[in-house]
C-alpha cells in the first residue's frame, strides 16, 4: 500500500513546461506531445478573452501530476470549461489528484462555472 503525501499543488510556471510534458507523456504515451507545442499553444492563447490555469504538483524536484482547465476558444461559452487531470503511475493512490482536483475546481467554482 503506497502513503499519502503531503506535496500540495502550485501555479504552472514557465520553468514547468519540461516536466509538465513529460508527465503528460508518461500517462499517455500513445499521445505524445511537446514542449514546443505546448509553448506554442500558450503563446498563442487569448488570455485577455479566455482563462486557462494549470496547476502542479512537484515530489524531489521531479512534476508528478497536473491539471489544466481552459475555456475552448471554437466552442467558447463563458462558464464552460476543458478540465484535464493527471498523475504519473508510479505516484498515484496517494492523494495527489485529489488535491489537484479540489485546486482546480475551486478556482472554476469562484469563476461560476
Amino acid at each position: 500500500m503506497t502513503s499519502v503525501t503531503s506535496a500540495m499543488p502550485r501555479v504552472f510556471t514557465p520553468a514547468d513546461y519540461e516536466g509538465y510534458i513529460a508527465g503528460v507523456n508518461a500517462c499517455y504515451p500513445e499521445y505524445p506531445f511537446s514542449v514546443a507545442e505546448m509553448r506554442h499553444g500558450d503563446e498563442t492563447f487569448d488570455f485577455a478573452t479566455y482563462f486557462r490555469k494549470r496547476y502542479v504538483i512537484d515530489e524531489g524536484g521531479r512534476i508528478i501530476g497536473g491539471v489544466e482547465a481552459t475555456h475552448l476558444p471554437g466552442r467558447f461559452h463563458p462558464d464552460r470549461y476543458r478540465f484535464d487531470l493527471w498523475v504519473v503511475p508510479e505516484a498515484r493512490r496517494r492523494g495527489h489528484g485529489t488535491r489537484l482536483y479540489d485546486a482546480s475546481i475551486g478556482e472554476l467554482v469562484a469563476r461560476n462555472a
